[in-house]
């Protein structure tokens, strides 16, 4: 039975909107889920 693995999208996005830098494997979990594209989306509009 393969490893499951549950996110926290709000805590993730808070995470990382404050600096957090994951390794290559979280990155690699949470661009699976998503959430980098996410996060790097509400980065884009907060520059803008």
């Amino acid at each position: 039975m393969p490893a499951v693995v549950k996110v926290d999208e709000e805590k993730v996005m808070k995470w990382l909107s404050t600096g957090a830098i994951p390794t290559d494997t979280v990155r690699s979990i949470f661009s699976k889920e998503g959430i980098m594209k996410k996060f790097h989306e509400s980065k884009m509009k907060k520059e803008a």
